[in-house]
């Protein structure tokens, strides 16, 4: 069993995959224009078939699960 995280920043993102240990770390810079694709991108490279979940946390206001703003990230 294993897990993505990804931290979501202005700047940066960074991304990990742990199973019991960190496998694998990637860290980007934030590309505001091809914000989608870059983090979808990084999902595709993490993601295997022992992927149980994904966590994301971003730097702003998410309410019922909905991320509502991007504290340094104007999307």
């Amino acid at each position: 069993m294993s897990y993505i995280g990804l931290d979501i920043g202005g700047t940066k993102i960074r991304a990990i995959l742990y199973d019991d240990k960190i496998v694998k770390n990637v860290l980007v810079e934030t590309d505001k224009d091809n914000f989608f694709k870059q983090i979808n991108e990084i999902v595709k490279e993490l993601f295997d078939d022992k992927v149980e979940g994904i966590g994301i946390g971003v730097p702003g206001s998410v309410k019922d699960g909905i991320v509502h703003r991007i504290t340094h990230l104007s999307l």
